[in-house]
């Protein structure tokens, strides 16, 4: 009556499905702002950051700290959100099945960002950050981590290879379980303290976010050179709970039980002065 043309009464059933599909939709909408809000916060992070930056220890402490605040679990929710947000998603890396995984999320010359995605059982073997600071997140899973870091000057064997001196300074297991937090450990290296040289291997399933300055370029002298250890002695509890020790004022834990670390990684007794060789066959 009137010309106007009147809705049929929607039953129960089909009340209850729009609603469903209105909860759908606005659980989307949220989920999507929420890794927009994470991955700003991200290039909040890292969008002032200069290559000039590396030689800084209080820049790197920084930017282990703004890291450091972020959720693990928010960043990998993010991720796993990221494939609706961007018509082509992450750079991925492709690798062999059952071997590291590598998503890149954001690179300019000072600076480079990307999660490492590591199956358990891998590894990625002992290398180098040369003139780089890094900080390390462990976003999921543990980690079994050894450190070195260069004593006096590199040789150079009759085969190319390069060689020296290191000491250790961390060899232990890391990650966001033993936190129970969901924040994640956070470590950090500087270019000739904390650990410059490390190898990873995965004890579970793990996601470690990786923030690098400035990134490696071998027209800039960073090159990633990786090393093997031929031998070592002087026996000693390595003690490090933020990837750098207290004597370059960093805030190493300094309890006496080696494997209550306050960051949550668990700390076993390590090398003192080890014989580090370039391992040129290593991919």
């Amino acid at each position: 009556r009137g010309g106007r043309a009147t809705m049929p009464e929607p039953t129960s059933g089909e009340e209850h499905a729009w609603g469903r599909r209105d909860t759908r939709r606005s659980s989307r909408r949220r989920s999507e702002a929420d890794a927009r809000d994470v991955f700003s916060q991200l290039y909040d992070i890292v969008r002032d950051v200069r290559k000039e930056d590396a030689s800084r220890m209080d820049r790197g402490l920084e930017l282990r700290d703004a890291v450091g605040r972020l959720s693990a679990t928010a960043i990998l929710l993010a991720v796993s959100e990221a494939s609706s947000l961007f018509e082509d998603g992450f750079r991925r890396v492709p690798r062999k099945p059952g071997a590291m995984e590598y998503i890149h999320l954001f690179e300019n010359e000072h600076v480079s960002m990307g999660i490492f995605l590591l199956p358990a059982g891998s590894r990625i073997p002992l290398h180098n950050h040369p003139g780089m600071t890094v900080v390390s997140k462990v976003l999921s899973g543990a980690l079994q981590v050894t450190s070195y870091d260069w004593v006096g000057e590199m040789m150079t064997a009759r085969d190319g290879s390069c060689w020296g001196e290191g000491v250790q300074v961390f060899d232990g297991v890391v990650g966001s379980v033993e936190r129970g937090d969901g924040m994640g450990t956070t470590r950090v290296l500087f270019p000739d303290s904390g650990g410059n040289l490390h190898r990873f291997q995965a004890v579970s399933d793990c996601a470690i976010l990786d923030v690098i300055c400035p990134p490696y370029n071998a027209r800039e002298g960073r090159t990633c050179s990786y090393y093997r250890v031929t031998g070592g002695d002087e026996r000693r509890d390595v003690r490090d709970g933020d990837g750098c020790d207290a004597s370059d004022g960093c805030d190493a834990s300094d309890g006496s039980d080696a494997s209550d670390a306050s960051d949550g990684s668990v700390a076993r007794e390590g090398g003192g002065r080890v014989k580090i060789v370039e391992d040129l066959e290593e991919d």
